[in-house]
């Protein structure tokens, strides 16, 4: 169970991570400007905050630590594209796939 729910954590930072690497500002593109940089820096709050949401299943505003296990557990369930279990490297690509058309 412990490997299960580490394993679930490295999956997360990575998802998150990924996500992230989109939202940043100066990622692909060189320097920003002022207004593209605030636009991208608000489009980084809403996924924070739609991501916040989704966790906070009772909606009292925390986090609990059953919370956070049942939302990746699900995330994992969902990525686990052929349900063995594992995640793939092709779970992964059709994961990134369907983050980007977010």
């Amino acid at each position: 169970m412990k490997k299960t729910v580490n394993y679930l954590v490295v999956m997360s930072c990575f998802a998150l991570g990924a996500t992230l690497a989109h939202a940043d500002p100066d990622a692909h593109h060189g320097k920003m400007h002022d207004s593209e940089a605030h636009h991208h820096g608000k489009m980084h709050e809403k996924m924070h905050e739609k991501m916040f949401k989704a966790m906070d299943a009772n909606t009292d505003g925390a986090i609990t630590n059953d919370e956070f296990d049942a939302y990746h557990a699900k995330k994992f369930k969902e990525m686990d594209v052929n349900g063995d279990g594992k995640i793939t490297s092709e779970d992964m690509k059709s994961e990134s796939k369907k983050m980007d058309k977010d």
